[in-house]
């Protein structure tokens, strides 16, 4: 079956205002969205209820906050409030009873001096919220806290920064993400028996970053990302240890050429300290004429991710370096404040 024709749910939403689907609820029945109706400088938190056709408002934004997770029962509601690129909190927020607003938000991060918190999931009782936080440390570690008691421990503190984390739609499997020198590194586990589990291995200079998985969880769906080749989603049979790309992204006069892999290499610089690039080059011996790409921000990190333009130029017989210059993030807080001046 081709299935029925697209329906646009919010036909009456006034121009300018924006929609963005946050997920469907585990039965089918509703789902959770994002909407600028009431407000168009703010995205409050709506319900769609699939056989009513109506959506109901749970929480209503304001100021420096916006939704950052939420349970899988759509019971409980985490909220970040930004103070400032370096510096955030965390609320909670109780979904009232039908046809009742939701509660006061909690604060769940009260703290002194700059730290980032950002809620990555809540776990299968929504008791237990897990969250990212670099508070006394170079690195973002993963803690998860009692919602109850509000007492946190780390769960992973490596000497990277964990960008995210959370449950398999059947909540057999744990994923960490970890940026280790500009590169997602993926630990899985299992809820059970805390073992790790195998998954293939990404092409060279490539890694997988986790989207969704499939009801029973034997299929997880990932994106490959890497510099190598533009992003592509992927379905990795966790049983088999098999990966099958969906699309091939690149055109038919392009799929199959080699792409350049960038190499590691640290820069010394004039006060010993070591600025992290990747170097792009052309096969051969050289010397070759070169170019430097830096990124914006500069609170902003290069990553092993796809560049057009890169790979053009390295085909023109261009070396391309890409440093991740003072100011960066992915190095640890002091090396993000060196251009602080």
């Amino acid at each position: 079956s081709s299935g029925s024709a697209p329906v646009d749910l919010v036909s009456d939403l006034p121009a300018g205002r924006r929609t963005a689907f946050v997920e469907w609820a585990d039965d089918g029945k509703s789902f959770l969205y994002l909407s600028s109706l009431r407000d168009e400088k703010y995205l409050d938190l709506y319900e769609y209820t699939v056989a009513t056709g109506k959506s109901a408002r749970l929480w209503e934004s304001s100021g420096s906050r916006e939704l950052a997770a939420v349970s899988r029962d759509h019971r409980r509601f985490v909220i970040a409030e930004t103070l400032s690129d370096a510096d955030s909190n965390l609320y909670l927020v109780e979904r009232g009873a039908k046809g009742r607003p939701a509660g006061e938000p909690k604060l769940l991060t009260a703290h002194g001096g700059e730290v980032l918190f950002q809620a990555r999931a809540f776990s299968e009782d929504a008791r237990t919220l897990y969250y990212t936080s670099d508070e006394g440390r170079e690195f973002a570690a993963l803690y998860e806290m009692d919602l109850k008691s509000l007492a946190a421990k780390p769960v992973r503190q490596p000497d990277w920064d964990v960008e995210d984390a959370g449950f398999s739609r059947a909540w057999k499997y744990f994923f960490v993400a970890t940026n280790v020198d500009g590169q997602i590194q993926l630990a899985v586990e299992d809820v059970k028996t805390r073992a790790g589990v195998a998954l293939p291995d990404p092409p060279a200079g490539c890694s997988w970053v986790p989207i969704t998985s499939s009801r029973t969880d034997r299929y997880v769906g990932v994106r490959l990302q890497g510099d190598a080749t533009p992003a592509a989603p992927y379905i990795i049979d966790v049983a088999k240890k098999t990966a099958r790309k969906v699309i091939e992204p690149l055109p038919q006069t392009l799929a199959g050429r080699k792409m350049a892999v960038g190499e590691t290499v640290r820069i010394p610089s004039f006060d010993g300290k070591e600025v992290p690039a990747f170097l792009y080059r052309p096969e051969g011996a050289g010397p070759f004429p070169a170019l430097i790409d830096v990124h914006g921000g500069p609170t902003a990190q290069s990553r092993r991710e796809f560049s057009g333009m890169r790979q053009y130029l390295v085909s023109k017989g261009y070396a391309v370096l890409v440093p991740n210059v003072r100011g960066s993030t992915g190095y640890g807080q002091t090396y993000m404040r060196l251009d602080n001046l």
